[in-house]
């Protein structure tokens, strides 16, 4: 690439967040609109996104579809943001087409237009990268909000779903609950159905009140329509509207709302003319995995990874926990934006663990401080709380507790979660440390945990 290009992406990186469609506008005409020649679902919520995209990206899939898949943000890796039946973008591709997109980008500056964000650089590459690959349907999920959000620019919608939606991004989509829930109804569409979660009397309203407007089809799943349900943490299984023994390899009792979700999107699919079969569901469901939904990394100590970084979020982490880790020495790592309601999600799980370890990724603007954190862990009757001083740290004392609580009968379980940031250099260190076998070291100097 260019070093013109590269400082163009460069600038694109360090202009942050910045909603609004003109710029994208501007961006995909340079690029002669491809978006307009995909058919697209499109998904926004507060929560489950990612899940239901890959449940839906599976079921298609098996149904003999070729589906592009576009995620946000990038949470394992930037290739995986961009996936067609399940397959990363090849790298070549990647560089390929930024070095197009970013060319685009420079001929706007030069015609003393505005820069676009990353965030629209990136989802102009991924509307490239689907018509290339002519896929029959994209699963596109939104990045923050959905009205005024850069993949909102597409106009051929077969589907708009909502998932879970709560708090989040205040002051930036919204100053209260009603805002936020008409800024992600802002991606439905004339006459498009919508399948949605359910979210309480409130939102349910404003949702049902959007639909009207638009003359769209509302579906709504409720949270007790599974049946026959049988929780677990790394499997599950549940029946929905007679499809009976329907299995999900992702645990979390949230699952369930959302691969019936998914089930309700391939309803409205098969009435628009999609051949979705009931095999295909089972088989779509049976194997989404997403990283970072409860994502077990290591059997031996047992340890998870969770993006629950706001407080619905961390509701489900903890209800989940409760139900199906009873018992168990309860290890905790976190880590979190300071933009997000972290004292909420503290007084949520600060009853369940026997220790927890703070963690601040210092390369990260939006990161809260390690010790901010821990102070607010302890305001809210955590014991045994204390802030490391990187990441490996973590990883580190958390496996060494895990050790000596196994050692005395307790059956640990660390649970790492919070912002989606840095779980995956916990991930690479946790996976370093086992390599090396070193799955018990010692404390850190002068740190000690009863």
């Amino acid at each position: 690439m260019e070093g013109a290009l590269r400082e163009l992406l460069r600038e694109a990186e360090q202009k942050g967040i910045v909603l609004g469609l003109s710029r994208m506008r501007e961006l995909m005409r340079e690029l002669s609109d491809p978006q307009d020649e995909l058919l697209f679902i499109h998904v926004a919520g507060t929560n489950g996104k990612g899940s239901v995209c890959e449940y839906l990206s599976e079921i298609l899939k098996s149904a003999g579809y070729r589906t592009g898949q576009y995620s946000s943000p990038a949470v394992d890796g930037r290739l995986n943001q961009y996936r067609v039946n399940g397959e990363p973008i090849p790298s070549r591709e990647h560089e390929r087409l930024l070095s197009r997109v970013l060319k685009a980008a420079e001929s706007l500056l030069k015609s003393g237009r505005e820069e676009p964000t990353l965030f629209e650089l990136e989802t102009a590459l991924a509307f490239l990268y689907f018509k290339e690959q002519n896929c029959d349907i994209v699963v596109l999920e939104t990045g923050m909000g959905g009205r005024d959000d850069a993949t909102n620019i597409i106009n051929t919608k077969a589907l708009c779903v909502l998932t879970g939606i709560s708090e989040d991004h205040l002051g930036m989509i919204g100053d209260d609950i009603t805002e936020i829930t008409r800024t992600k109804c802002g991606i439905i569409k004339k006459g498009v159905p919508v399948v949605c979660a359910e979210n309480g009397r409130e939102i349910n309203a404003v949702i049902a009140e959007e639909c009207a407007k638009k003359g769209a089809p509302y579906i709504q799943v409720g949270r007790c329509s599974a049946y026959d349900v049988f929780y677990g943490l790394y499997g599950q299984e549940f029946s929905y509207k007679g499809r009976k023994g329907l299995r999900l390899c992702m645990g979390g009792d949230h699952q369930i709302e959302n691969a019936a979700i998914a089930i309700e999107a391939c309803d409205c699919l098969s009435e628009k003319g999609f051949h979705i079969s009931e095999d295909n569901i089972r088989e779509g469901l049976k194997a989404s995995v997403c990283p970072f939904r409860m994502e077990r990394i290591s059997e031996a100590p047992e340890f998870i990874l969770d993006g629950a970084h706001n407080p619905a979020a961390a509701l489900s982490l903890a209800a989940s926990l409760k139900r199906n880790a009873k018992g168990r020495a309860l290890i905790f790592i976190m880590g979190m934006f300071k933009d997000k309601d972290y004292k909420e999600v503290c007084r949520i799980v600060a009853p369940l663990p026997r220790a927890v370890i703070t963690v601040e990724k210092k390369d990260n603007p939006r990161a809260l401080s390690r010790n901010l954190l821990k102070e607010a862990l302890i305001e809210e009757g955590a014991g045994n709380v204390y802030a490391a001083g990187s990441i490996r740290e973590a990883a580190e004392d958390a496996l060494a507790l895990a050790g000596s609580f196994n050692d005395s009968g307790k059956r640990p379980l660390i649970v790492a979660f919070g912002s989606f940031s840095y779980l995956s250099e916990l991930k690479e260190e946790v996976m370093l440390i086992k390599n090396n076998d070193l799955s018990k070291p010692g404390l850190s100097p002068g740190r000690t945990v009863s």
